[in-house]
């Protein structure tokens, strides 16, 4: 049996050890959150070009803004949500984040045109839905990134739900900057090729996140 003197020096060399946890500045995320979406929004829209939404409003104009609209929205939402998740006292996270979802699928419903193109082709267009597809993926990086390094420097205390939020947010993020310069507002190309590039992220941040962030 271990001694008391021998307990008291084992548990003096860890205080003496160990590094004090840096305080969360919320603020300072959310400035760099948005320095890093500005950045790429000015990115994208010179890789687009100036009129690049001006000519995606050419076809259905008020559904495009909707689109582009209700994506912004979501991210920002999103976002919002992951950084609140890493507050160890965030308790209501998932009613509000089901909430959200239903109130962004209902929107949608109503708001998109739901009216198929008489083919698969057609309807889907996969030759502008591919290029969509991974034009989310990428341009998802930088906001799942950096979200991703607030995750592991934040510690959550509920990981599982924290990457899902991040993954949500970058996917989103990703779709509004591509929303920016595409003229398609039909229900079933956006939920296939836009919901599809979201959900992947969501997938991939949930399953990798909470592995890669433990403490």
């Amino acid at each position: 049996m271990s001694s008391p003197m021998s307990n008291s020096a084992f548990i003096e060399g860890l205080v003496a050890t160990a590094e004090p946890v840096a305080r969360r500045r919320v603020s300072m995320e959310v400035l760099a959150l948005g320095a890093i979406a500005l950045v790429q929004l000015i990115g994208a829209t010179l890789f687009f070009g100036d009129d690049a939404f001006q000519k995606a409003m050419m076809g259905d104009g008020a559904r495009v803004v909707f689109k582009v609209s209700l994506l912004g929205i979501s991210a920002v939402s999103f976002a919002a949500m992951a950084l609140w998740s890493l507050d160890p006292a965030a308790r209501r996270v998932g009613p509000y984040l089901s909430a959200l979802i239903g109130v962004v699928a209902l929107a949608g419903f109503i708001g998109f045109d739901r009216s198929f193109g008489g083919s698969l082709t057609s309807t889907f267009a996969p030759q502008f839905g591919m290029r969509c597809l991974f034009s989310v993926l990428f341009l998802a990086l930088p906001v799942t990134l950096l979200l991703s390094l607030f995750m592991v420097r934040g510690a959550s205390t509920q990981p599982d739900r924290t990457a899902l939020l991040v993954g949500l947010a970058g996917g989103t993020w990703g779709a509004f900057t591509y929303a920016l310069q595409c003229p398609f507002v039909g229900l079933y190309y956006l939920g296939a090729w836009y919901v599809g590039g979201i959900a992947l992220v969501a997938i991939v941040a949930r399953i990798v996140l909470p592995r890669v962030a433990k403490w």
